[in-house]
């Protein structure tokens, strides 16, 4: 009986430490200061949703294993004009801390290329932009490419 009650309270500190060491060893996705400035954003984040369908634009995104390197292929029907440089997001569903943005180069008419990042399996969401323009999906890593369009869909 003596054992009985003490089997509570002791659990109560195994179950402590482990809740302790858990918030020490992983990374917390921090609380921006500037929240406030962060939502009147979201119209300047849909309009460049509304210019990636107005182009009617699309991308094939590559991980070529054997060079260590993205390769984009931005297409679009309508008078485009292409960046210079474009960005790949992949962001992970639920920790921040992990989270990858490459800028991309421009070597040909509509393909990009840069260094490919280094991610664990999983959920992600992936987004291709510019200062312009934005495609956005989610993806199942590990994969050898990424598919957008402008109706955000990725496969």
């Amino acid at each position: 009986m003596v054992w009985m009650l003490l089997a509570i309270p002791l659990s109560s500190v195994c179950v402590g430490a482990v809740m302790l060491w858990l918030a020490i060893h992983n990374e917390d996705g921090l609380v921006v200061d500037d929240y406030y400035k962060r939502g009147l954003q979201i119209n300047r984040t849909l309009e460049r949703d509304a210019v990636a369908a107005r182009y009617a634009l699309s991308s094939d995104v590559r991980f070529v294993g054997a060079t260590g390197q993205i390769v984009a292929t931005v297409e679009s029907d309508r008078g485009f004009m292409y960046p210079e440089k474009v960005t790949l997001g992949i962001y992970h569903v639920v920790r921040p801390g992990i989270d990858k943005e490459i800028v991309l180069s421009r070597i040909s008419d509509k393909a990009y290329a840069g260094p490919a990042p280094e991610l664990i399996q999983g959920k992600w969401y992936a987004s291709l932009y510019s200062d312009e323009w934005r495609l956005t999906g989610r993806v199942d890593w590990p994969v050898d490419s990424i598919s957008f369009s402008s109706s955000r869909q990725v496969q």
